[in-house]
């Protein structure tokens, strides 16, 4: 076994995307990847597998073969700036590179040698696919690279666009491949309208490359009308509002909640998105926790009587358990918390502390959920009145994935469920 490592940079990102023609924002936009289902920029795909290939000098061994197979299938997306690990087995008739980062196996790539011998002659009349798209070569180039930068292009630009992923990769590469077309021939068939997966192909003179893409899920939140009953509830409120991590999610929920209440003040934190919501009632501070507590103490101070609404989060995941996680998420969910506490324990002001319905999950995350839950409930100040509530899976960023594309919005369970008003409300 052999051992390779590497990171890639953001400014590897921007120059992949310049060459490529792939100026999709997950891999070129702080603020895009902030709100996608990874909370970050992520690298792109191909660029990973054309780094692999020149590190470990593939590339050149390659090019002497007369026919090869390359599989990669990718299990997780790559973060910038964070060491990518290789561990390179070789035997008779196969290559095998399993690929790491943070200790996390995240894709694994293999190529075969010893294939027989392939004689393929495609037409266009053969092919069912629902999408096609051309791409002239005007440099008649005919490699490896410059096929996986043209199809990033496709796949973040053209098919399926701003909202894609790529699953995996099959390349067959044969002298006995011939592929008459002189353009680069993209093919896609969507499997089955019930799911995001896509079927692809492209194909150019030596090369067959069948690869599966899908569409990455994203946001959708449609707030349904707030009812009279509810509406009635939240005229009632006395306190002024303070929501910690309002320009997203339940934050962003509640914050529209409350606009219907215009007898109390509503201060709305945010730090990386802006709040667009206009009211004479709202005002709208930029606040980093980790930075501005004290500005914090002071509105709180300031506003009193006033319920707190704590949203601040960093990027939640659920099956990574380690130190650096530890550390994060500890701050986030039992040290603010805490400390928000300690300079707002006044009689009638309230503390509303968002947690999750665990699963067994031992991660870092569900870690710290335990000890904030712990901590608050324990919380030696009792003039405060303090509301833990466990949350069932919603429409947040944090939930976004492949299949989950109909999850209700706070709201929604807010309105139905009286254990989750009680709790809200503070009753």
């Amino acid at each position: 076994m052999k051992s390779y490592s590497f990171l890639i940079s953001d400014q590897d990102g921007i120059n992949f995307s310049k060459i490529s023609g792939d100026y999709n924002k997950i891999h070129i936009d702080n603020l895009t990847g902030y709100n996608s289902l990874y909370g970050e920029k992520i690298c792109h795909g191909c660029l990973i597998i054309i780094k692999i290939l020149k590190i470990t000098k593939l590339l050149v061994n390659l090019k002497k073969l007369r026919r090869y197979k390359f599989d990669i299938k990718f299990y997780r997306y790559f973060s910038y700036n964070k060491k990518i690990y290789l561990n390179v087995y070789k035997n008779k008739k196969n290559i095998l590179i399993k690929i790491y980062q943070e200790k996390i196996l995240t894709a694994e790539l293999t190529i075969s040698t010893k294939l027989n011998c392939i004689k393929v002659q495609i037409s266009k009349k053969n092919i069912d696919y629902q999408k096609e798209k051309k791409y002239k070569n005007k440099n008649n180039k005919n490699n490896i690279i410059f096929l996986l930068e043209n199809l990033s292009r496709y796949v973040g630009m053209e098919y399926p666009g701003d909202f894609s992923l790529i699953n995996s990769i099959n390349i067959n590469f044969s002298n006995d491949i011939m592929i008459k077309q002189k353009n680069l021939n993209f093919y896609s068939k969507r499997l089955d309208k019930r799911t995001p997966i896509i079927s692809n192909e492209l194909l150019y003179k030596n090369f067959l490359i069948n690869f599966e893409t899908a569409h990455r899920p994203k946001i959708n939140p449609k707030l349904k009308k707030i009812s009279l009953k509810l509406q009635k509830k939240i005229k009632k409120i006395e306190n002024n509002v303070l929501i910690i991590g309002a320009s997203s999610g339940i934050g962003y929920d509640i914050m529209n909640l409350f606009s219907k209440n215009k007898k109390i003040k509503i201060i709305a934190t945010y730090n990386k998105n802006r709040i667009y919501l206009k009211n004479r009632n709202i005002f709208k501070i930029k606040i980093d926790v980790e930075k501005n507590l004290n500005y914090l103490k002071k509105i709180i101070i300031d506003n009193y009587p006033i319920n707190i609404y704590y949203f601040a989060t960093p990027k939640i995941y659920l099956d990574i358990h380690n130190s650096y996680m530890d550390n994060i998420y500890r701050k986030y969910f039992v040290e603010f918390p805490i400390k928000i506490l300690k300079f707002s324990n006044q009689s009638k002001n309230n503390f509303f502390y968002p947690s999750t319905i665990f699963n067994k999950n031992y991660s870092s995350y569900v870690k710290s959920k335990r000890e904030g839950e712990k901590k608050l409930k324990d919380f030696k100040y009792k003039k405060i009145k303090v509301s833990i509530l466990k949350i069932d899976v919603i429409n947040t960023k944090q939930n976004l994935s492949i299949l989950n594309y109909k999850l209700p919005n706070f709201r929604d369970i807010l309105e139905k469920n009286e254990n989750y008003q009680r709790k809200f409300f503070f009753n």
